[in-house]
């Protein structure tokens, strides 16, 4: 069983999110947030259905890409998302069209020989490349065509 503080480490770890980042989410204090995380304090039926949606993002994302590209790719505008933030979209309670969005990135992944992508090869909402050549799945850039 997961607890809510194991949830919370889960998704901070490697700086993916911050406290101030699960308090836009979560629609709450940092405060609270910390209360949660440090001190167990429980949260309400939403916001735990919130968080367990977080973790399946970070988890996908963290497929595709290295932590600190994950944690920029969820602040920053993606053309994918009609330029909106991933981590607004989970706010406004539209985290399913993030989760496709990464399923789809995962997928494509999955298709490229040249997996895992090296370090510093993120390129915003664009996503990972491979020198720039090859073929393009799901926003992606590979070598393998």
């Amino acid at each position: 069983m997961t607890t809510i503080r194991s949830l919370l480490d889960h998704v901070c770890a490697g700086g993916v999110l911050k406290v101030a980042d699960l308090a836009q989410v979560t629609r709450t204090s940092r405060h609270t947030v910390v209360r949660w995380r440090y001190r167990g304090a429980t949260v309400r039926r939403d916001v735990e259905e919130r968080l367990l949606e977080l973790r399946a993002i970070v988890d996908l994302a963290r497929q595709v890409m290295p932590d600190r590209q994950a944690r920029t790719w969820l602040r920053s505008p993606q053309a994918e998302l009609d330029n909106q933030r991933p981590l607004d979209l989970v706010s406004e309670g539209t985290a399913h069209l993030v989760i496709d969005k990464l399923a789809a990135l995962v997928e494509a992944a999955a298709e490229c020989p040249d997996r895992p992508w090296p370090e510093g090869e993120y390129r915003g909402s664009g996503g990972m490349s491979h020198a720039g050549r090859g073929c393009r799945r799901a926003g992606y850039l590979c070598a393998a065509r």
